[in-house]
């Protein structure tokens, strides 16, 4: 009996030192996110189906969930979902908006991380982009491309002076010629393959890499995010070259299927239909599909850069990773291109677990949700539980044990209380509160065309659906702006509490001035000086200006505050001079070299003002501003150049479409010889356009300020409004009509005035 009881003992002894040994051997975590990637991956199968190898081999190297889902419909709600491990209808983000602003006490992913004795690396987009979404508590060292990024996130669109632009722009056929706002939706161009290396995305992943190759005496929780495939779909062309854009097979769509929601959304979603009828009047279904699909591929690549690195890593059989895509992406189903539904493509999104604890090859259908991972993480890093309750269900057993996991009803919030989805293999239910519901069965629908919401045979499915949804819903949280309630502090930031009283200095505008408010309208013309009738230059023939000048005052001795476009207009819009603002060259930011600093756009913006801009206000669109400082803005190029059109028209007669990608290289060489006598900046173009006023981009911006004038788009508020004339800026390309003005004979030149310096 006492040999029975001492190898009891000694048993007992063994199993304490096993678990001993796991815990002081945690495991190290790889947690990689992607952005608006649907689950078009190649593991899964789907249509169309992305090219991506190294998510492949991922997904062979563990477990790949089909039917996974994300906790918001878009960006921030979900990532503070994930992050917080609470769905918005307990923290209140349903839209953009952070959980740790209301709720300090919740303690974020990385906080735990750090709490259980972990090294913590971030990089990328891993909050949502907007100023002031980074949850900068529990990170050892979270790698921002500018410092600035720390309070203000970076831009909607990700383009900063080193991340390469279209040549074109707009360059889709969605957008040429037509207002470019909010973060260049359905914008898709190939870039030069040797700009891969100065994208944004390609420096984080570099960075994420090389971590793995520095040793460390800890474990470390290394989160990597990129934008990819975000819109605007810019990404080298050799990932453009992976597909036939001829072959790319559409996802079905039905004709009829916005006829069966509920009244309210199918007002909402008959109004968003027009982007798709528009692409397909286009023809530019598979271009925007195309774009997408090579930008999926070449987030494949950079996370395959991570996963290579991890791989030749000592730290490579001890090491979780995790693959997630914040929510997935309509592309014309249900009429919808976008996020922003509680239906299939944006729920369901590519979630790929491997490492140790993680069965190989193995794809389950089992119903889980990305706030499943902080609860998980919990279990299989032995980190310890946090303040907050965590609302997800840990994925440890069915990592392990993926074909004997049981099935369970899966939770998405929408973006206004009490209206939600529950989701599970068979079936989802949608409620929209008041405004209708819908159902679907999966098993024999799972496209979900077919709302069986109204059906009195669903009743009981329909109940039992919604005893998963939540009992009561948080109010949203309160809506904060950045200009008013972004205190800084130092090199960190923090929001403004309701109902806290702060100084004004410390935000980003100074209070609304009381009184009344006057309209205000910006003209910017490019590179003109001082050679206009107004100013005694009677053989320069500016009417327009001379009529404004009659009736306004005229500064004789007005001076720039710096000789280069960026700075000079960095300066003015800022207040700043080039000196304070940091922007000495074209490439500058301000957002970068003074973070903080409040436009003069968004300064109106914040004090009650409709604000517009068309044409070329902020130096480039990469500077341009966008939501923050405008309500609506517009960028238009000139039409296609008769000499170029008729050179196009010869070589498609030859050789087929410009846009077929074996044309794509020849037809820009031959574009820019077309044009090189007439639309170049060095030595400069010159010589009638044979476009009309409508056709040339000034004609076009100062006809939409001409409609906004007139349509008053600004309502009851104040507007201030702007227009960026290009002209006289090089190329010197205008209507013939100008041309005529000044026959060449009969051209006066007028000699700088004597004085002038002598009173600079």
């Amino acid at each position: 009996m006492t040999r029975i009881w001492n190898l009891f003992k000694a048993a007992h002894l063994v199993i304490l030192l096993s678990a001993s040994g796991a815990h002081a051997k945690q495991p190290n975590v790889l947690f990689l996110a992607v952005d608006d990637m649907n689950d078009w991956i190649g593991s899964l199968g789907a249509t169309p189906r992305a090219i991506t190898p190294n998510l492949d081999k991922l997904a062979a190297r563990g477990v790949n969930f089909s039917n996974a889902h994300t906790p918001g419909v878009y960006c921030a709600p979900a990532r503070a979902a994930i992050f917080s491990g609470q769905f918005a209808s307990t923290t209140g983000c349903y839209r953009s908006t952070d959980y740790f602003t209301d709720h300090p006490e919740i303690e974020g992913l990385p906080q735990s991380f750090s709490k259980a004795g972990y090294t913590t690396f971030g990089v990328g987009k891993l909050y949502h982009h907007m100023p002031g979404s980074i949850d900068v508590r529990g990170w050892d060292d979270f790698h921002l491309r500018k410092p600035s990024q720390r309070q203000e996130g970076w831009s909607l669109d990700n383009w900063t002076e080193e991340t390469p632009f279209p040549d074109s722009f707009p360059a889709s056929v969605f957008n040429k010629g037509k207002e470019i706002k909010g973060g260049l939706f359905l914008e898709w161009a190939a870039l030069p393959n040797e700009k891969e290396e100065k994208m944004a995305d390609t420096i984080r992943v570099n960075w994420a890499a090389d971590q793995l190759g520095k040793k460390h005496d800890k474990p470390f929780f290394l989160a990597c995010g990129i934008y990819a495939p975000h819109f605007p779909n810019y990404c080298p062309q050799k990932y453009f070259d992976l597909y036939d854009r001829d072959q790319i097979e559409l996802p079905p769509i039905k004709i009829d299927d916005l006829e069966d929601l509920p009244e309210r959304m199918k007002r909402a979603k008959t109004a968003r239909s027009k982007i798709h009828k528009e692409l397909e009047a286009k023809g530019a279904v598979k271009d925007a599909i195309h774009g997408y699909l090579a930008c999926m591929s070449y987030a494949d690549a950079m996370m395959g850069r991570v996963l290579n690195a991890l791989e030749k890593s000592p730290y490579a059989d001890n090491t979780i990773v995790v693959l997630w895509s914040d929510h997935g992406y309509h592309h014309g189903e249900k009429y919808d291109w976008g996020k922003h539904t509680l239906w299939e493509r944006t729920s369901n999104v590519p979630f790929i677990w491997a490492g140790p604890g993680v069965k190989k090859g193995a794809v389950t259908d089992v119903t889980a949700s990305l706030i499943d991972m902080y609860p998980t993480f919990v279990e299989m890093c032995g980190l310890p539980k946090p303040h907050q309750k965590l609302e997800g269900t840990s994925l440890a057993s069915t990592l392990e044990k993926p074909e004997i996991a049981k099935d369970r009803d899966v939770y998405l919030p929408y973006m206004t209380p009490g209206e939600y989805a529950i989701i599970n293999k068979d079936w989802r239910y949608i409620s929209y509160g008041d405004s209708g519901e819908e159902l679907y069965d999966l098993k024999s629908d799972p496209n979900e065309w077919n709302n069986l919401a109204e059906n009195p045979k669903y009743e009981d499915t329909k109940r039992l659906l919604r005893k998963s949804a939540p009992k009561k819903f948080a109010p949203a949280a309160p809506k904060r702006t950045i200009g008013k309630d972004l205190i800084i502090e130092g090199e960190t930031f923090r929001w403004r509490k309701e109902g806290e009283k702060v100084n004004p200095k410390k935000t980003a505008q100074s209070g609304k001035k009381k009184g009344n408010k006057k309209n205000v309208l910006l003209i910017v013309c490019d590179d003109l000086n001082t050679h206009v009738s107004p100013s005694g230059y009677d053989h320069i023939k500016t009417p327009t200006l001379a009529k404004f000048a009659s009736k306004a005052m005229t500064f004789n001795r007005a001076f720039c505050p710096y000789p280069v476009c960026g700075p000079s207009r960095a300066s003015f819009l800022s207040g700043l001079y080039p000196q304070s603002s940091g922007v000495i060259d074209n490439k500058a930011d301000i957002r970068q070299t003074r973070p903080g600093t409040l436009s003069m756009p968004q300064f109106f913006k914040e004090n009650g003002y409709w604000t517009g801009s068309v044409g070329k206000v902020f130096h480039s669109p990469r500077h341009e501003h966008g939501e923050v400082a405008w309500n609506a803005v517009h960028r238009f190029n000139n039409d296609e150049l008769p000499v170029v059109a008729e050179t196009r028209k010869k070589f498609e007669a030859d050789n087929g479409s410009v846009e077929l990608p074996k044309n794509r290289k020849a037809w820009r060489a031959l574009e820019k010889q077309a044009k090189s006598k007439l639309d170049a900046q060095t030595p400069p173009g010159y010589g009638p356009s044979g476009l009309s006023d409508e056709q040339h981009k000034d004609g076009k911006n100062a006809r939409a300020v001409a409609r906004w004038l007139k349509e008053k788009p600004n309502g009851k508020k104040p507007f201030f409004i702007t227009c960026g004339i290009q002209k006289p800026h090089v190329p010197f390309l205008a209507p013939q009509k100008y041309f005529d003005l000044y026959p060449l004979g009969s051209i006066v030149y007028t000699p700088e005035k004597v004085n002038l310096w002598d009173k600079i």
